[in-house]
This record gives C-alpha cells, sequence and structure tokens, in this order.
C-alpha cells in the first residue's frame, strides 16, 4: 500500500466565466463587427484574426485589463509565488473561426501561461483541445490515461493553460464565428 501519493511536475488548468455588464457585452460584440467590417483584421484559412502587435482599444483594452484580474485570482491557490512578480498580459488578439474551420494545434513560445475567452460561442461552436506530444505519449499503455482533451465552448467562458502544452480548436460546426480572446501571460521578477 502507498503511503504517499505526490503529484509530478503538474499542468494546472484553470476554468471558469468572466462576469461582464450587458453594456459591456454588447460594446464587444459591435466592436468586433466595426473590426471585421473595416478589415482592422487579417483572413485566414479558418477565418480572421487581430494582429497580436497591434495594442487593443477601446472595450477590448478594458477586456484585456480584466482578464489580468481573473488569471491573477485563478492562479493564486496554486502558484503562489507567482503573487510577488510582475505578471502580465502579452500578444492579445482575436481569433474568429468560420463555420466548418478549425484552428490548427500550436505552441506559444516563450510565455508561461496562454488564455482563452469564448466571445461568441453557442453548443456547437470550437472546443478548445489539448494535445500530449511529450514522451509520456508512447510510454502509458493504450487506454489507461487520455492524450487529448476538451473544454467544451460556451459564451464568455476563460481557460487559462500552460503555454507549453500542444493546444487547438476544433472545426466550428455551428452557423456563426467563434469569436475567441486569445492572449498570454509572462511572469518576470519585480524590479528591485
Amino acid at each position: 500500500m502507498a503511503k504517499q501519493t505526490n503529484v509530478l511536475f503538474p499542468d494546472w488548468v484553470f476554468t471558469g466565466t468572466i462576469e461582464l455588464t450587458p453594456q459591456i457585452e454588447k460594446g464587444l460584440t459591435k466592436e468586433l463587427e466595426r473590426m471585421e467590417a473595416e478589415q482592422e483584421v487579417t483572413k485566414t484559412n479558418f477565418g480572421w484574426l487581430t494582429l497580436k502587435e497591434v495594442p487593443m482599444t477601446g472595450n477590448l483594452r478594458k477586456l484585456q485589463l480584466l482578464v489580468g484580474n481573473y488569471f491573477m485570482e485563478a492562479i493564486k491557490t496554486k502558484h503562489k509565488v507567482a503573487l510577488s512578480r510582475q505578471v502580465e498580459v502579452v500578444e492579445p488578439n482575436i481569433i474568429s473561426i468560420a463555420p466548418g474551420q478549425n484552428f490548427p494545434v500550436n505552441v506559444q513560445r516563450n510565455r508561461w501561461y496562454t488564455g482563452a475567452i469564448w466571445l461568441q460561442a453557442t453548443d456547437k461552436s470550437s472546443s478548445l483541445y489539448f494535445e500530449q506530444h511529450g514522451p509520456k505519449l508512447y510510454s502509458d499503455p493504450p487506454g489507461i490515461q487520455e492524450y487529448t482533451s476538451f473544454v467544451k465552448p460556451l459564451q464568455w467562458q476563460y481557460c487559462f493553460y500552460p503555454s507549453h502544452i500542444p493546444a487547438g480548436f476544433t472545426p466550428n460546426l455551428s452557423m456563426i464565428n467563434t469569436n475567441i480572446f486569445h492572449c498570454c501571460f509572462t511572469a518576470f521578477p519585480n524590479k528591485q
């Protein structure tokens, strides 16, 4: 019988829902529609996205700040050391996945955590999925541990996950675009 059980090198994933006022929700929707209409987005094979290098403005900037607060609240139970560091929201952008399309698996390099918030979603919208590409894939016997994990879409839901985990979005089976606020987080020591 085991006398002690430990978790080794945990990868914590945090999910929840962001609380927004109806005015901010409407403002975000209008801002996304305006950005697409005025072609402030980059068209892609899966839909469109905004450039990470272009700063967020208006309601999207407010959302970015709010996401930072939700992230700090989420991590405080598992990453207490990070609370004494300078945590920043970096590379915010919007990913819009058209009906019938998906967003390929990717890894955010040189980042600590990645965040995804569904701004527009139905139950048939794109789910976030994680792939296990590491050596564990080859060492575990089949059927003992899953190699793919999913987070189902829900409007205003967030998911914060370690950036080194390969992640993407499943095909959008709804009749509308799946709009996602996407960002990364860093945690640097405070300057003395």
